[in-house]
């Protein structure tokens, strides 16, 4: 999979655009020192990823899939949700995002995701969903 991310990059000549990294042991530091979290996924389940960026008060750009960003992206401070495949609203959304983050709204994020992606209200949750499940 690298092998052929790598190839694309050199075929469209962005190398001096887009770095490939090595693992990453400790990624509380990568999302610390990065502007914006970027989700281009189609399809996603509960994308845990983007929970953790949003803890560590970063703004999101993500697509609108059938399931997961939509339900996480509730609130404009949390960051932008977009048409699947609009790459130019993508792009300037991105732009946007970094350019309008702030502390203020970094640590709105973080309370966000620490009050409503916690053990007690993740599990109440999961039984209202189990209820409802068991009343059909």
């Amino acid at each position: 999979l690298k092998d052929n991310i790598v190839a694309q990059i050199k075929e469209k000549n962005i190398e001096d655009k887009v770095t490939v990294l090595a693992p990453i042991r400790n990624i509380e530091t990568a999302y610390k020192q990065a502007d914006v979290f970027v989700l281009s996924s189609l399809f996603e389940g509960m994308p845990n990823v983007m929970l953790e960026a949003l803890y560590f008060g970063l703004p999101v750009v993500s697509y609108d899939c059938p399931s997961g960003p939509r339900e996480i992206l509730t609130e404009d401070f949390l960051g932008a949700l977009l048409g699947q495949l609009n790459k130019d609203a993508f792009a300037r959304s991105i732009r946007e995002q970094i350019s309008s983050n702030s502390s203020d709204k970094a640590r709105k994020r973080h309370n966000h995701i620490k009050a409503n992606y916690n053990l007690d209200s993740t599990a109440k949750r999961y039984k209202k969903a189990a209820l409802s499940h068991e009343e059909n």
